[in-house]
Protein backbone atom coordinates (compact mmCIF):
# COMPACT_ATOMS: atom_id res chain seq x y z
CA UNK A 1 0.00 0.00 0.00
CA UNK A 2 3.12 2.09 0.85
CA UNK A 3 4.47 1.44 -2.44
CA UNK A 4 1.45 2.34 -4.20
CA UNK A 5 0.64 5.48 -2.52
CA UNK A 6 4.45 6.63 -3.48
CA UNK A 7 3.71 5.88 -6.79
CA UNK A 8 0.95 7.95 -7.37
CA UNK A 9 2.54 11.11 -6.20
CA UNK A 10 5.21 10.73 -8.23
CA UNK A 11 1.97 10.94 -10.81
CA UNK A 12 0.72 13.98 -9.27
CA UNK A 13 3.92 15.69 -9.49
CA UNK A 14 4.49 14.82 -13.15
CA UNK A 15 1.10 15.84 -13.83
CA UNK A 16 1.39 18.95 -12.15
CA UNK A 17 4.94 19.59 -13.78
CA UNK A 18 3.40 18.91 -17.36
CA UNK A 19 0.48 21.92 -16.52
CA UNK A 20 3.37 24.25 -15.06
CA UNK A 21 3.91 26.47 -18.24
CA UNK A 22 6.18 29.33 -16.95
CA UNK A 23 8.85 29.28 -14.06
CA UNK A 24 9.93 32.33 -11.67
CA UNK A 25 12.96 32.09 -10.05
CA UNK A 26 13.75 34.74 -7.35
CA UNK A 27 16.90 36.74 -6.60
CA UNK A 28 19.24 35.76 -3.14
CA UNK A 29 17.71 38.78 -1.79
CA UNK A 30 14.75 38.33 -2.66
CA UNK A 31 14.61 34.58 -1.47
CA UNK A 32 16.20 35.69 1.83
CA UNK A 33 12.91 38.03 2.21
CA UNK A 34 10.08 35.72 0.97
CA UNK A 35 11.76 32.46 3.20
CA UNK A 36 12.52 35.28 6.34
CA UNK A 37 11.26 38.37 6.53
CA UNK A 38 7.82 38.43 4.46
CA UNK A 39 4.94 39.03 6.29
CA UNK A 40 1.88 35.94 5.66
CA UNK A 41 -0.26 38.91 3.83
CA UNK A 42 2.45 39.47 1.68
CA UNK A 43 3.45 35.85 1.09
CA UNK A 44 -0.18 35.30 -0.05
CA UNK A 45 -0.66 37.88 -2.43
CA UNK A 46 3.05 37.04 -3.56
CA UNK A 47 1.71 33.47 -3.81
CA UNK A 48 -1.13 34.76 -5.88
CA UNK A 49 0.68 36.45 -8.35
CA UNK A 50 3.30 33.40 -8.39
CA UNK A 51 0.42 30.17 -8.78
CA UNK A 52 -0.86 32.79 -11.74
CA UNK A 53 1.93 33.54 -13.49
CA UNK A 54 2.85 29.54 -13.28
CA UNK A 55 -0.15 28.48 -15.30
CA UNK A 56 -1.55 31.83 -17.65
CA UNK A 57 2.10 33.96 -17.36
CA UNK A 58 1.91 37.24 -17.32
CA UNK A 59 -1.20 37.64 -19.12
CA UNK A 60 -4.97 38.10 -17.50
CA UNK A 61 -3.27 39.15 -14.70
CA UNK A 62 -5.58 41.35 -12.15
CA UNK A 63 -3.46 43.83 -11.49
CA UNK A 64 -1.30 45.92 -13.74
CA UNK A 65 1.54 44.39 -15.37
CA UNK A 66 4.31 46.92 -16.51
CA UNK A 67 7.71 47.12 -18.07
CA UNK A 68 9.53 49.81 -15.86
CA UNK A 69 11.37 51.70 -18.41
CA UNK A 70 8.49 54.23 -18.54
CA UNK A 71 10.18 56.64 -16.24
CA UNK A 72 8.07 59.48 -15.59
CA UNK A 73 10.41 62.80 -16.65
CA UNK A 74 9.55 63.96 -13.49
CA UNK A 75 12.43 61.89 -11.85
CA UNK A 76 15.64 63.98 -12.00
CA UNK A 77 17.65 60.75 -13.04
CA UNK A 78 14.89 59.52 -15.46
CA UNK A 79 17.13 58.48 -18.42
CA UNK A 80 19.36 56.73 -16.59
CA UNK A 81 16.66 54.87 -14.67
CA UNK A 82 15.21 54.28 -18.24
CA UNK A 83 18.47 53.27 -19.75
CA UNK A 84 19.06 50.15 -16.83
CA UNK A 85 15.54 48.88 -16.73
CA UNK A 86 16.25 48.74 -20.66
CA UNK A 87 19.36 46.60 -20.27
CA UNK A 88 17.94 44.35 -17.75
CA UNK A 89 14.77 43.52 -18.84
CA UNK A 90 12.76 44.90 -15.65
CA UNK A 91 9.28 45.08 -15.07
CA UNK A 92 6.99 45.41 -12.30
CA UNK A 93 3.62 44.16 -11.51
CA UNK A 94 0.95 45.51 -8.49
CA UNK A 95 0.01 42.66 -6.19
CA UNK A 96 -3.07 44.60 -4.08
CA UNK A 97 -0.36 46.00 -1.22
CA UNK A 98 -1.63 47.35 1.11
CA UNK A 99 -5.05 47.10 -0.69
CA UNK A 100 -6.38 46.76 -4.57
CA UNK A 101 -7.50 50.31 -5.97
CA UNK A 102 -9.53 49.78 -8.72
CA UNK A 103 -10.89 52.84 -11.60
CA UNK A 104 -13.65 52.28 -13.84
CA UNK A 105 -13.17 51.71 -17.84
CA UNK A 106 -9.55 50.37 -16.66
CA UNK A 107 -9.34 46.61 -17.42
CA UNK A 108 -6.75 45.96 -14.08
CA UNK A 109 -6.28 46.69 -10.76
CA UNK A 110 -3.08 48.91 -9.37
CA UNK A 111 -1.60 48.95 -5.55
CA UNK A 112 0.77 51.33 -3.92
CA UNK A 113 3.72 48.34 -3.69
CA UNK A 114 4.87 46.47 -6.58
CA UNK A 115 6.80 43.45 -6.73
CA UNK A 116 9.85 43.89 -9.44
CA UNK A 117 11.13 41.22 -11.64
CA UNK A 118 13.72 40.55 -14.75
CA UNK A 119 11.85 38.88 -17.51
CA UNK A 120 14.53 36.35 -18.71
CA UNK A 121 12.27 35.31 -21.77
CA UNK A 122 8.78 34.60 -23.00
CA UNK A 123 8.18 31.44 -20.48
CA UNK A 124 10.69 33.01 -17.50
CA UNK A 125 11.05 35.66 -14.46
CA UNK A 126 13.24 36.32 -11.91
CA UNK A 127 11.64 38.02 -9.07
CA UNK A 128 14.10 40.71 -7.49
CA UNK A 129 12.30 42.79 -4.60
CA UNK A 130 8.98 44.28 -3.25
CA UNK A 131 9.29 48.00 -3.21
CA UNK A 132 6.29 51.47 -3.51
CA UNK A 133 5.34 52.10 -6.64
CA UNK A 134 5.68 56.05 -6.58
CA UNK A 135 8.47 57.10 -5.73
CA UNK A 136 9.65 53.57 -7.62
CA UNK A 137 13.30 52.29 -6.21
CA UNK A 138 14.49 50.01 -9.07
CA UNK A 139 16.24 46.82 -7.83
CA UNK A 140 20.01 47.11 -7.70
CA UNK A 141 22.66 45.78 -10.18
CA UNK A 142 23.60 43.00 -7.20
CA UNK A 143 20.51 41.80 -6.77
CA UNK A 144 20.36 41.36 -10.10
CA UNK A 145 23.59 39.72 -10.76
CA UNK A 146 22.88 37.86 -7.55
CA UNK A 147 26.25 39.30 -6.46
CA UNK A 148 26.88 40.51 -2.85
Amino acid sequence: MGEEQSENLELEADEKKKTVLYYADFSQEFDYYYSNVFSGEKLNLIDDFLDHYEYFGLSNWKGKISCSWKVPTAYPDWESREAFAKQYNLWHVHIGLPNWQSYPNIPFKTSNQVLHFQKINHFEIKLLTLSTHNPMDLPTLENILDEE
